[in-house]
Order: structure tokens, then C-alpha cells, then sequence
């Protein structure tokens, strides 16, 4: 067999980002069309949000339900995974709230998971948590909330700790 010889190829490609993006004294800056754009963009996605935020709420409350009744670990992820698609979105839209709330109640129902049991008083942790974030959506607390958010995070505190399975 013949030995062939193979040289390293380095190929340069401009990423399109990059390519709308102007550089100036070092500095990376976006121009003024692309960051309007995608303000544009984030305005109709922050609209869109508090559809889908609705629409997880209503997700939600029924696996909640189902958790309720069947007091199971398959209804606990069921709870889960949709707290964790909220707290994910949540801090991306403004609303910095339902993240830490969310990972708040993904975190006890990784402890109610552990445990291996979700019994009246966990079920009451996880109702208040759920009807939390509704409260920052329904009144529009944005951001760290001030004094108000403050204080509902302090509440969910005293609350996971009292109920701890």
C-alpha cells in the first residue's frame, strides 16, 4: 500500500453574526438594524410568553392534580418538568420571579422524589408554589419584585421549610 499523505486544511468561515456585526476600536458593536430587529423580535416573544406561561399553568394545575390523586413519583417528574420548562423561561422574559420560584419547587419535589413519598403536607408546599407564580403573572411582577418579591420568596422559604417531607 502506497502511504498518502494528508495536510491539515484550515477553513476560515464568517459567521453570519459576525458578518452583520461592525468592529470599532476593538470593540464589537451590532448595528443599529440588527439590535432593532431583535428587539423586535424579544418584544413579540415577551407577548407570546404570557400565552404560554397561561398555557403552563393550565398544564400545571393538571399534573397537580394527577399528583394529588395518584400520590406517585411518575406524577412528581410529571410536576417537574413543567415547573422546570417554566423557571427556564421565566427570567428570560422579565419575570426573574417564576425562575426562582420555579427552582424552588423543582428542588422540593427532588426531595419529595428522594423520599419516595408526597403526603398532604409536601402536596400543600407544592399547591402554594404553583399558586405563587400565578400571583407574579396575574399581577405583573417583573424583575426581582422589590419588597414584594422579597417577601415572597421569603415566604416560600418558611414554607418549604415547614412542609419538608
Amino acid at each position: 500500500m502506497s502511504e498518502q499523505t494528508q495536510e491539515n486544511v484550515i477553513i476560515n468561515v464568517k459567521s453570519s453574526l459576525h458578518d452583520k456585526v461592525k468592529e470599532s476600536r476593538g470593540d464589537i458593536v451590532i448595528s443599529d438594524d440588527v439590535l432593532a430587529a431583535a428587539q423586535d423580535m424579544i418584544a413579540d416573544m415577551s407577548v407570546m410568553y404570557l400565552d404560554w406561561v397561561k398555557d403552563d399553568f393550565v398544564r400545571i394545575d393538571a399534573a397537580y392534580a394527577e399528583l394529588a390523586s395518584k400520590r406517585d413519583m411518575k406524577s412528581i417528574r410529571g410536576v417537574f418538568e413543567i415547573a422546570h420548562d417554566m423557571k427556564g423561561q421565566g427570567g428570560s422574559f422579565g419575570y426573574d420571579l417564576i425562575t426562582g420560584i420555579g427552582s424552588s419547587l423543582c428542588r422540593f419535589l427532588e426531595i419529595i422524589e428522594a423520599k419516595g413519598t408526597c403526603n398532604d403536607v409536601a402536596l400543600s408546599a407544592i399547591k402554594v408554589h404553583i399558586d405563587t407564580m400565578k400571583l407574579i403573572i396575574n399581577d405583573d411582577i417583573k424583575g426581582s419584585g422589590g419588597e414584594i418579591g422579597r417577601k415572597l420568596l421569603e415566604g416560600i422559604e418558611a414554607i418549604k421549610r415547614k412542609f419538608s417531607p
